[in-house]
């Protein structure tokens, strides 16, 4: 009987092992990640190489479907420099845009909110521009749904001349790609 019961031991454990190896190899799959996180990672990656490919200039829309459209209607530059303000610019310019909510919502805000004086500003010796005190009349708003938004920012650059606004805005709760945008604005 011994010999029996060694035998069937040999089985068993022959079985066993070959469904410790189907499972690791079913696990395994065929190297792709299951993880969603990781193929939003990707998904990320994909957007902001497509989105960053394109260079909009004054007058072009980069619109982010289902989520917003932004266009820098016009750009002019002004002499009035802010006496209170540490900063001295060598030009500073009053940048007038649009921007639409075409379906952005989240949790946390009322809207969508868009100002490019937030984000970087590369002047024409590729250093950082900043946004500046200056006199503006239409200032950016929360904008449901369907709404629009016409407003203006007041910049500043140590270097006049053209310059880029690199504008990059997160997604929805839902979608927390990051999306971005190079405005190059020629100033003459």
């Amino acid at each position: 009987m011994r010999k029996g019961q060694s035998v069937m031991k040999k089985i068993i454990s022959m079985f066993l092992m070959a469904m410790m190896v189907s499972l690791l190899v079913a696990c395994a799959g065929d190297g792709g990640s299951k993880n969603p996180s990781d193929a939003s990672q990707n998904q990320e990656t994909t957007k902001e190489n497509a989105q960053e490919e394109k260079v909009y200039k004054i007058g072009d829309t980069w619109e982010v479907e289902g989520l917003w459209k932004l266009t820098i209607n016009s750009v002019k530059e002004v002499n009035e420099r802010n006496e209170f303000s540490d900063k001295k610019p060598e030009a500073v310019y009053i940048v007038d845009y649009t921007y639409e909510n075409i379906g952005y919502k989240d949790s946390v805000s009322d809207g969508l909110y868009m100002s490019p004086g937030m984000e970087q500003i590369v002047d024409s010796q590729n250093e950082m521009g900043y946004e500046y005190p200056g006199d503006i009349s239409k200032y950016p708003d929360k904008v449901p749904v369907g709404a629009s938004c016409t407003a203006e920012v007041c910049i500043g650059v140590n270097h006049a001349g053209s310059f880029k606004v690199l504008y990059s805005e997160y997604g929805t709760d839902e979608d927390l790609t990051k999306y971005t945008a190079t405005f190059e604005v020629d100033v003459k």
